[in-house]
């Protein structure tokens, strides 16, 4: 419930609630349970029941009840539309997953830009979510410019060893 609704208030971004539930929920799956019901308290490192171990109606009620509300709430969220962001003047139409593994988000450009500026709106957005961000190729279509762009980490292993992910952005603009 707390990272719902440190979503409603803007304190994580969706991939961010997505993962925190996940990781919540993956977590409840591998703890042991006494005929279907949690134990009281655990190691929260370790997920082992500590003692002594019981179990409490009260208590499963309040977790079934604390995850049917969650429930109800992430249903919201689909049928909520993406809330439009925009960021120095494109704005997000979509953002995905390429079957290689590379990020893809598709842009919209409020205004015709100039190679220039269209570049320097890109960059604002790159270097605001990479440390270190490699330009890799850009092309152009008739209304539509694409970067891709590798960030990471260098190491001696080879490059981009760590943290290299390949994204590819895609702006498209209106016409002349």
């Amino acid at each position: 419930m707390a990272t719902l609704a440190a979503y409603d208030l803007r304190f994580i971004r969706t991939h961010e609630l997505a993962e925190r539930i996940d990781a919540t929920l993956s977590a409840l799956e591998r703890m042991d349970r006494f005929e279907g019901h949690l134990f009281n308290w655990y190691d929260s490192e370790r997920l082992v029941p500590l003692a002594p171990r019981y179990v409490s109606s009260v208590d499963s009620g309040n977790l079934a009840a604390a995850l049917l509300t969650l429930g109800g709430g992430l249903r919201q969220l689909i049928d909520e539309p993406e809330p439009r962001v925009e960021i120095s003047s494109l704005t997000i139409q979509f953002v995905g997953v390429d079957p290689d593994g590379a990020l893809r988000v598709r842009l919209a450009s409020r205004n015709k830009q100039s190679r220039r500026e269209l570049r320097e709106s890109v960059w604002s957005i790159v270097g605001g979510v990479a440390e270190l961000a490699t330009f890799v190729r850009e092309t152009r279509a008739s209304d539509r410019v694409s970067f891709e762009v590798v960030t990471g980490n260098p190491r001696d292993e080879g490059p981009f060893a760590t943290h290299g992910h390949a994204i590819r952005l895609e702006v498209e603009q209106p016409a002349s």
